[in-house]
């Protein structure tokens, strides 16, 4: 007895470990580092939260199939929740069953929210890195896009339909479906991104941001620069790398009672400098201007500019 008692545990803790480091995997396979690293800071901030929602569905989902084990059941597609087999379980496994299914339903619910937001952010952003592309390459990006986009509208119907539903027995394989084809959904904008991300792509947009983007000197009659940031008190270099981890040369200057803070590259055209500012996608930030050294506003810069 003691013997099968013991045996007992170390499966279950066996179970507990792979289903934990599952899960973990999961979790990390998300939306990747290089992906992540293409997104501004409050954009990051939405995709945080929803891998925080989907990092709880696997939580909840653990615990789930920790009960099913214990009981030996085991639903996990759609089909198997058939009439047929549900009948088959005793009431004591049906009680149980319908527990775990509830908290499946929890489970994919956290999924399907976090699904929206990340769909949403990563097809915000997919326009502002297109300019490098091949007329095929941009059109294989749409074309992902808007299937992504197609999908997440089945599987948000699909999800409707769940909810017109009393039973959860009954509501709960539409929103396996819907899992699936949400995820199907994640993962054509992750084969969009791909594209953006091959090695000549990536090459081409940061020699657009060095070389295409000249940084000259003061001594330039217009010129302009963009500001991200005002404050009150002194921010240290430790404070601005951590308010904007992507910006690594910024400057700071006293003016009227404010730190103001900007980025250290003088643009010689209007033009050149909104192309950056939106390549640097900082909320809030905009351009000032200059004539020979003195702050002027954009308008009269634009007008000597031109002459």
């Amino acid at each position: 007895m003691y013997f099968h008692t013991k045996m007992n545990r170390i499966l279950e803790l066996i179970f507990i470990f792979v289903a934990f480091t599952v899960s973990g995997i999961a979790q990390s396979q998300y939306l990747s580092s290089e992906i992540k690293s293409l997104l501004s800071v409050n954009d990051k901030k939405e995709i945080e939260e929803a891998e925080r929602l989907r990092a709880y569905g696997d939580e909840l989902m653990l615990e789930a199939k920790k009960m099913e084990s214990k009981y030996m059941i085991h639903f996990d597609n759609k089909e198997d929740y058939r009439t047929e087999n549900i009948n088959k379980l005793s009431s004591q496994k049906l009680d149980v069953f319908k527990s775990v299914t509830r908290k499946k339903i929890r489970a994919s619910n956290q999924y399907g929210n976090a699904n929206v937001i990340m769909i949403a952010i990563l097809n915000k952003n997919i326009d502002k890195h297109i300019d490098a592309l091949s007329d095929s390459e941009l059109n294989l990006i749409l074309d992902l896009s808007e299937t992504s986009t197609d999908l997440l509208k089945k599987g948000r119907n699909l999800r409707g339909k769940s909810m017109s539903m009393n039973n959860e027995l009954l509501a709960y394989p539409y929103l396996i479906e819907a899992d699936s084809i949400e995820n199907l959904a994640l993962n054509k904008l992750k084969d969009a991104y791909a594209i953006i991300m091959k090695p000549n792509v990536i090459h081409k947009e940061k020699a657009y941001q060095t070389d295409n983007i000249q940084n000259i000197n003061s001594n330039t009659k217009v010129y302009y620069r963009i500001q991200i940031a005002a404050s009150a008190t002194n921010l240290s270099i430790e404070q601005l790398k951590k308010i904007y981890p992507n910006l690594s040369i910024i400057s700071s200057e006293y003016e009227n009672g404010w730190y103001k803070y900007s980025i250290r590259k003088n643009f010689k055209s209007y033009i050149e400098a909104s192309k950056y500012k939106n390549i640097i996608d900082v909320e809030g930030a905009f351009i000032i201007a200059y004539i020979n050294g003195k702050k002027v506003p954009v308008t009269e810069a634009i007008e000597q500019e031109k002459n």
